[in-house]
């Protein structure tokens, strides 16, 4: 034991271990007998460090290792040099919720990298996820350091808009990282949900390419076809994923990633869209008047920070919407789907336990199979067909 008075580094380290649970306490004693070997202040405090990490973050199949910490703590650092840097405007806050998001991003990545045990089987899907929403702040903050009269005249106004945009952004992360836990990944259902997201994709980099002031000022929403696609894309990923296997898992997954893509990208669409109008707006003498109206003195300020709030509820509710659909395409897919141990056995008409593709209540085939079925069931069992059940009942009377 210490017979002299603990250091700070020890005092430390017992603070840790005190709160390690009973079954690995005997190791984080083990750990401070050893750090009393140590008379170098630097490899105490290295000492204290480690075996800190290593009580707070043990290691396991499913946890990050030190590169995993190194890369939370990197993208911490580089997520707050990047929006203090690059846009001074927005403030330390927000300088300080990029840290945090950016520091949650590489968190999720390094435990579905720890959990997967590759690279390559990490879902795509969330990669795409997490570029989307990165990219939508990229174009917040940029929008911002444009004009600054967007975070509003009072410091009650800045954090109210900081705080929502944080909450946000918190939610995409806890879905990102919370879905490749709940269920091993399926490559073909990120396939899916990459394919419905290029699909709504295609229509909003069309609308960013020629966007419209009088649109984004008025509306309805700009570009009304591309709603068509946000809307349908989730339903028919759905569809696929869950009518490949019959699974209602694979269409949640992919219907999930679907919606999250749909929402970014709408909003991604009119964030940009929005951004390379507002240097017209002041030739616009009804946004000039709305502006007025609502006692803002500069058109495109006030235009920026609408479209920044109206593509903040787009991220919450179009996922919601586009999720909702998405489980109506799981019922279709699940109902056209055959059950499972079926494919194969159609052409020899053996079917164990009695299964028939007929249960899809959208497959035609099946349900005219199970028609015939039943009518030559019915006919087999006549009087006229069955001779000898005939005599029997005619001997019974």
């Amino acid at each position: 034991m210490r017979t002299n008075t603990p250091d700070l580094a020890y005092r430390c380290l017992a603070a840790v271990i005190g709160r390690m649970p009973r079954a690995r306490r005997d190791w984080g004693w083990a750990m401070l007998a050893e750090l009393d070997q140590l008379r170098s202040r630097g490899a105490r405090w290295r000492f204290v460090l480690g075996a800190a990490r290593v009580a707070l973050l043990p290691p396991g199949p499913n946890r990050p290792g030190g590169y995993g910490v190194l890369a939370v703590a990197g993208s911490a650092a580089a997520g707050a040099a990047g929006g203090h840097l690059l846009a001074p405007a927005t403030g330390v806050g927000a300088a300080a919720a990029m840290a945090v998001r950016a520091a949650a991003a590489a968190w999720s990545l390094a435990a579905a990298r720890a959990r997967a045990g590759r690279w390559r089987r990490v879902p795509a899907a969330q990669f795409a996820v997490l570029a989307g929403l990165g990219a939508c702040l990229a174009l917040v903050l940029a929008t911002v350091q444009r004009y600054p009269a967007v975070l509003g005249p009072s410091i009650m106004a800045y954090w109210a808009w900081l705080l929502f945009v944080a909450a946000v952004a918190a939610g995409y992360l806890a879905v990102a990282w919370w879905l490749p836990r709940w269920r091993r990944p399926v490559r073909r259902n990120n396939l899916y949900a990459l394919a419905a997201g290029v699909a709504v994709a295609i229509p909003a980099v069309h609308y960013i390419e020629h966007p419209s002031l009088h649109g984004l000022n008025v509306g309805g929403f700009p570009g009304g076809w591309a709603w068509l696609v946000a809307l349908l894309a989730p339903l028919a990923a759905a569809f696929v994923a869950s009518g490949s296997r019959g699974r209602l898992e694979d269409g949640l997954e992919t219907g999930t990633w679907a919606a999250l893509l749909s929402g970014l990208t709408m909003s991604i669409m009119l964030l940009a869209a929005t951004y390379r109008v507002l240097p017209a707006a002041g030739g616009s003498q009804q946004i000039v008047a709305e502006a007025h109206r609502h006692g803002v003195a500069s058109a495109a300020a006030w235009l920026a920070g609408d479209n920044i709030g109206g593509a903040t509820i787009l991220l919450i509710w179009l996922p919601v919407v586009a999720f909702c659909l998405a489980n109506l395409g799981v019922t279709l897919g699940c109902g056209w789907a055959p059950p499972p141990g079926t494919r194969g056995l159609e052409a020899t008409g053996h079917q164990p336990g009695g299964q028939r593709r007929g249960r899809g209540w959208l497959n035609c085939t099946g349900w005219w199979e199970t028609t015939l079925r039943s009518a030559v069931a019915t006919n087999s069992s006549s009087p006229s067909l069955r001779p000898s059940a005939n005599s029997r009942s005619m001997l019974a009377r």
